[in-house]
């Protein structure tokens, strides 16, 4: 291959584009004080939006938890796709950084709640809406 060939760039684009963690690595380290502060700081937001009184913080704490853990699984699953997808590959391959993590950020929340409707229902409960 020659340098700056199309071969070349695509190349780069499949290994450069994606900067999640591979799910069989070690996580970097989170302690438990940083999640509950951010359950915390996301918590004052919806409720300032939302107009409503705060969600009981353990019940919001496990919440966000069950999300992101659920969002994260589906990033790798998405990402996983470009290996036997060739639809997905293309799509992925071809957006810079910014809008791939965009689009993956996007679709994965989307795919969470469409395939666990009772997240929805639960977020409702815990603001009374």
């Amino acid at each position: 291959m020659k340098r700056g060939s199309q071969q070349t760039e695509k190349l780069h684009s499949l290994s450069a584009n994606i900067f999640y963690p591979d799910p069989n690595e070690e996580e970097p380290e989170r302690t438990i004080e940083d999640e509950k502060a951010f359950a915390e700081n996301l918590n004052s937001i919806m409720r300032e939006l939302l107009q409503v009184p705060t969600a009981e913080k353990e019940g919001f704490f496990n919440f966000v938890n069950q999300l992101y853990e659920l969002k994260y699984q589906t990033i790798v699953e998405i990402l996983e796709q470009t290996k036997t997808n060739k639809q997905v590959a293309e799509v992925l391959t071809q957006i810079d950084i910014d809008k791939l993590n965009k689009l993956n950020e996007s679709a994965s929340m989307l795919i969470v709640f469409l395939r666990h409707p009772q997240l929805f229902e639960q977020l409702q409960d815990l603001y009374k809406i």
